[in-house]
């Protein structure tokens, strides 16, 4: 049983939004790329040594005989292939005496690895694995190698020879054929060894009835798109399928054609420190020009020749460029006599980035692209000598006492700020890639929100595919410095998740598995009602204090601490939070269940943006356990990963010790949506009636928060290039 959890409707756009790239014109792959009927890269059914380049997401859906397969691969790396799988069995019931599940469905994970590439006179050779985990009715080992042939006429042709082992019973191969006058096409061959008449019910569904070993094929691949259509040499067994293949290694897929430009100075003299000190009209003009650009939460203040700015910026995703638009705008505005901004980017109220811009021809020839920026170093001790220095475009770690002051800057810029006003914008749109949303936020962080939502739940006993469809609202404000209220209601109009009827077989406390009863009990439910307290008293230390409702079923209070070393590749942090679970009402109730969960993680950032994250403590059901998650950022952004707990609580499922585990996805939408934005989308695949190895929602992860900003954007030394974006 699967849960899939994403904000509504975004991945509708998603999808359409990929669809749409896949009329771009895009270089097409080796027309030997393509996926077999698993998902896995192949020919028909059988694997080959070929693995997509790393970054591809292959999305699909396949048919052959009584099976038919949806399925996602990605290549994490340009030699590891891993693929995630549903495979309906036509004509057998998924459980007996229960016709709304309809047929038999498997979930399967296969792995591929490439141990060797090919060169001149060696082929390449791969190994995998198919279904490694849970039921394993279609597990298999294989090695295979491959090999292209240089043909006259332009044609080309690759063979595979492979052996493999369980269903795939002994030596297998096949030859592929494609032409440099048919660009995209591909003609398959293959001996196909799959033993169909050892799988489950093979008499019942017709597998044990397939005939012949030899399978013919052609494929396209145009785009992003791949088809094949498929049947045997020897009889009419046909066989098809299409998969949409998605280069997450490409920094965008739409180019951002509502990006605001940057800021253009008018043609008017700048002030001298005097009029700066005794005219508001400076500070007031200089904040509404920075609100206007979509900036937030303003200080500022002039200390003799240097001009000091804090700011957010809740819509640009990242810090660099957040900043170079801000300082093409504080330039305009700041006294004749400046001679460094100093610039510090804040998120909740924690100061976590301070840039120094130099007031000078160089650095303004940088900020408007017309000279390369700086690299930077990648050593502490020497960006922060540059930053206080203030004599080339730098930027470091904020410190606490970084911190503007309230009342920073004198009375002539507090008035002027103050006469600048809060700024409010609202919308009924789907600039966020929502289907559509009604928001509203200030320049002082407060933000509503209201839209779709959607929650899937996968693989139920009783119905294969149950879901909520709702409306979610979402609110935040700051009430003073670094605390902030936030709430979150969801009212359902139309839900089937309430018609679970299997009850829970865990040995532990529900703490997860009664999701059926919160879904039953009440269509208005209030999610989360909660105060966060920020703070930071050290550099690179950060911490968080919060106290009410944290999620739908579990209320408490907790802190969160967090060390972030300066330029290293590690980051730790310590969660304890005391719990009571909620009633199943989705008011102020409660159940009798308490508990005092202490997680603690460690983040560790390897090469080719994978991180790798260790959680141990005690979890939601009192259980000791450890969990180990693995995932990796490709150059669009998005991440791609998964999880595996081990915990010393003995739970079953199916008769066997059960171990949570998922994969999970966040994609930001500022590589789909036309301009820049903080907005992704974040969804899980997981089990959803299980209590091993479970977690509460965060209040407000700082790990989260502090991410991007602190280990992408400032630890990149090319990250002063965006300057100029």
């Amino acid at each position: 049983m699967i849960r899939s959890s994403s904000p509504l409707l975004r991945p509708a756009r998603l999808a359409l939004a990929c669809a749409l790239a896949c009329t771009a014109v895009l270089p097409l792959s080796a027309a030997h790329a393509a996926p077999s009927s698993t998902g896995v890269t192949g020919l028909i059914n059988m694997p080959t040594a070929d693995v997509e380049p790393g970054g591809n997401w292959r999305w699909g859906y396949s048919r052959f005989g009584p099976y038919s397969t949806a399925y996602s691969t990605v290549s994490l790396f340009d030699r590891l292939e891993v693929n995630g799988r549903f495979t309906t069995i036509k004509g057998v019931a998924g459980f007996e005496g229960n016709a709304a599940y309809g047929d038999y469905k498997d979930k399967s994970i296969d792995v591929k690895l490439r141990l060797l590439d090919e060169n001149d006179w060696r082929p390449a050779v791969a190994v995998g694995v198919q279904d490694i985990f849970g039921t394993e009715i279609f597990h298999a080992r294989y090695i295979a190698a491959s090999k292209s042939l240089a043909l006259p006429a332009g044609l080309t042709l690759r063979g595979t020879l492979g052996y493999g082992q369980d269903r795939i019973g002994g030596v297998f191969g096949g030859l592929d054929l494609s032409a440099a006058a048919w660009p995209g096409w591909r003609l398959m061959l293959e001996r196909d060894t799959t033993r169909f008449e050892n799988d489950p019910n093979a008499a019942q569904s017709g597998a044990a009835r397939i005939h012949g070993r030899q399978r013919v094929g052609v494929g396209y691949r145009w785009g992003w798109i791949d088809a094949q259509i498929t049947r045997s040499a020897s009889a009419a067994d046909w066989g098809g399928g299409l998969s949409l293949n998605i280069p997450l290694g490409q920094k965008t897929f739409v180019p951002w054609v509502n990006e605001p430009a940057p800021f253009a100075a008018p043609d008017t003299p700048r002030p001298t420190e005097a009029q700066w000190d005794s005219e508001l009209k400076w500070s007031r003009d200089m904040a509404s020009a920075l609100q206007d650009a979509g900036f937030k939460n303003l200080r500022l203040a002039r200390e003799g020749d240097v001009l000091r700015a804090q700011l957010a910026s809740t819509r640009i995703s990242d810090d660099n460029r957040s900043a170079g638009r801000a300082a093409r705008i504080i330039m305009t505005f700041a006294p004749a006599q400046t001679r460094l901004i100093d610039l510090t980017l804040t998120r909740n109220d924690l100061v976590l980035t301070r840039v120094s811009i130099p007031f000078d021809a160089a650095v303004v020839a940088q900020l408007e692209g017309k000279a390369p920026a700086p690299q930077q170093s990648d050593d502490a001790a020497q960006r922060r000598a540059a930053v206080a220095a203030g004599q080339t475009l730098a930027s470091d770690y904020a410190r606490p006492q970084d911190d503007l002051p309230t009342g920073a800057g004198g009375a002539a810029v507090q008035q002027g700020l103050k006469e600048a006003g809060v700024r409010r914008e609202t919308a009924l749109d789907n600039s966020e890639g929502d289907l559509i949303a009604f928001r509203t936020e200030s320049s002082d962080l407060g933000r509503l929100k209201i839209t779709p939502r959607l929650d899937l739940f996968l693989n139920d006993p009783s119905g294969f595919l149950r879901y909520d469809l709702g409306l979610a609202a979402s609110f935040s404000q700051r009430l003073a410095q670094r605390t902030f209220v936030e709430a979150g209601a969801t009212l359902s109009l139309h839900e089937t998740v309430s018609g679970v009827t299997q009850p829970s077989d865990s040995q532990l406390p529900h703490v997860r598995s009664d999701v059926a009863d919160y879904k039953r009990d009440g269509r208005f439910k209030l999610d989360r009602l909660l105060v966060n307290h920020y703070l930071q008293p050290l550099p690179q230390v950060y911490g968080r204090v919060s106290a009410g409702l944290y999620e739908e079923m579990f209320a408490g209070a907790g802190t969160q601490w967090l060390y972030q070393p300066a330029y290293q590749p590690w980051t730790l942090d310590l969660a304890v939070d005391a719990l009571r679970q909620r009633d199943t009402q989705g008011l102020l109730g409660f159940r009798p269940y308490r508990t005092v969960t202490a997680v603690a993680s460690l983040h560790y950032r390897l090469p080719l943006g994978v991180t790798a994250t260790v959680r141990a403590g005690r979890f939601l059901a009192r259980d000791t356990a450890a969990r180990f998650e693995l995932k990796r950022r490709f150059a669009s952004g998005v991440e791609v990963g998964g999880w595996y707990t081990l915990s010393r609580a003995y739970d079953v499922l199916g008769g066997k010790r059960y171990q949570d585990k998922g994969v999970f996805v966040r994609w930001p939408l500022s590589n789909l949506l036309g301009k820049d934005t903080q907005v992704a989308i974040q969804g899980s695949l997981s089990p959803w009636t299980r209590d091993i190895g479970q977690l509460v929602r965060s209040p407000s992860d700082l790990y989260d928060l502090v991410e991007k900003p602190l280990t992408q954007d400032l630890a990149d030394p090319r990250g002063l290039e965006a300057f100029a974006q």
